[in-house]
């Protein structure tokens, strides 16, 4: 979906949403659409701003109604106001607002990560990643939880992994590995991706 398509949309659904026969509808009329560069989250609400930011990422990857699913959901959070969470209140308000009263959506695509994390023993590229890289992810710490518990080398994959970000060379084997396991994640309404 086109991220200008998707800020009308989010317009459009606040103005609806805001003429419900809801107690705190007419709160969120005077909240804020925004645009963020997040890859793990769809959508998030933002109560001390008072925004509603989409991942510009995100949207793009995803057809109208995933996109529109999102937008209902973080009104329904604005509705409710903060520290309501996903409770009984928030599920209700959700429902009325015509989103699906669940905190994770099953259906949505998410880009690949850019950083993998590759087990020095047992040679396994493992699922997941990580999207930005910190200084932690260049500390030798990390282990494998599988049954090896090997040491893990954590792979740039747009850089043609040909060394882990610590600097260790890679046998070539581990080289090629990290692209081919790609796949779209699972996203928590309220973006988290969980992969």
């Amino acid at each position: 979906m086109n991220p200008d398509d998707a800020l009308d949309l989010a317009y459009a659904e606040r103005d609806r949403i805001a003429c419900l026969d809801l107690a705190g509808a007419p709160r969120a009329f005077g909240w804020r659409v925004e645009l963020d560069r997040a890859k793990r989250r769809l959508g998030l609400t933002r109560y001390d701003d008072q925004v509603v930011s989409l991942s510009r990422h995100l949207i793009v990857l995803n057809p109208q109604s995933a996109v529109l699913e999102t937008i209902r959901h973080e009104w329904a959070h604005a509705v409710v106001g903060e520290g309501v969470g996903h409770g009984p209140t928030w599920r209700h308000v959700a429902i009325v607002v015509g989103a699906s009263p669940t905190r994770l959506a099953h259906d949505v695509v998410a880009p690949p990560a850019r950083y993998r994390a590759w087990c020095t023993r047992c040679q396994q590229v493992l699922p997941g990643g990580r999207h930005r890289t910190s200084a932690a992810l260049r500390r030798p710490t990390w282990t494998h939880t599988g049954r090896c518990r090997g040491p893990l080398l954590w792979i740039d994959t747009h850089n043609n992994a040909r060394a882990a970000l610590d600097g260790t060379p890679l046998p070539p084997d581990a080289q090629a590995a990290p692209t081919t396991l790609d796949h779209p994640a699972n996203v928590d309404i309220d973006r988290q991706v969980a992969s």
